[in-house]
């Protein structure tokens, strides 16, 4: 009687897409409320582990998944001048957009 091994395996050629979208919008570049961004990945192979936040920035919450895209939220609410970036690298090493 033969035996048979099956192995499952992914190409992941696809870099992540971070997108970045604001609540509040209509000011100068100066907010009196908290503000909020909302981050979303495009990734299939997301690794929460492998996003980074640089710089000055809101706290960052909990990640949710629909599909292969990724959302999480960012908050702003104290007196600062924030100045950031975002990226991340997937399970395969495919590097984001920043």
């Amino acid at each position: 009687q033969e035996s048979r091994v099956y192995r499952t395996f992914s190409i992941d050629k696809d870099s992540p897409k971070i997108g970045v979208s604001y609540d509040n919008t209509n000011a100068n570049g100066y907010y009196k409320n908290t503000r909020v961004a909302k981050i979303t990945v495009t990734e299939r192979n997301f690794d929460a582990k492998k996003f980074k936040v640089l710089g000055v920035a809101g706290s960052l919450g909990t990640w949710s998944r629909i599909g292969d895209v990724w959302s999480n939220t960012m908050v702003f609410s104290k007196d600062n001048d924030y100045k950031f970036s975002l990226s991340c690298i997937d399970r395969a090493g495919n590097k984001s957009n920043v």
